[in-house]
């Protein structure tokens, strides 16, 4: 009878320790480095983590821009606000990622500023799935 109870107390240790690591928070060290992908269309884009709030970003396969940015940690997917004080006109991107694992992230764009609770299968070319370069 005492052997089902030390089955049941290592099955809940194990299953504690499984669910507490895959909810261990995300940070911008996590981010940081290059990360690159193609979208639906073909067209290549990247995002490379500098700091803990600059960003160099390039989409459809043209040069970087670097930008500053603002990332809420506490949603699921995050929220990553894109923008640049300096340039004559504010720039801001409001998009979504969520790093899927180590090595992998998922990047959405909303180019007219209706960001979404989570990622949308119906805008094409505006998702990325980016792999770690560096």
């Amino acid at each position: 009878m005492q052997y089902k109870h030390i089955k049941g107390l290592f099955f809940f240790i194990f299953c504690f320790v499984i669910f507490s690591a895959r909810g261990q928070a995300v940070s911008y060290k996590d981010l940081v480095g290059k990360w690159q992908g193609t979208d639906e269309k073909n067209e290549k884009g990247s995002l490379r983590f500098i700091d803990s709030s600059k960003i160099a970003v390039s989409m459809m396969s043209g040069p970087e821009l670097e930008m500053n940015y603002k990332i809420d940690f506490s949603k699921d997917p995050m929220w990553l606000d894109l923008y640049r004080k300096d340039a004559p006109t504010q720039i801001m991107l409001k998009g979504l990622i969520r790093l899927n694992s180590k090595n992998e992230l998922k990047w959405q764009v909303f180019p007219d500023g209706k960001r979404p609770a989570d990622f949308m299968i119906d805008r094409s070319g505006t998702s990325l799935i980016l792999q770690r370069v560096q």
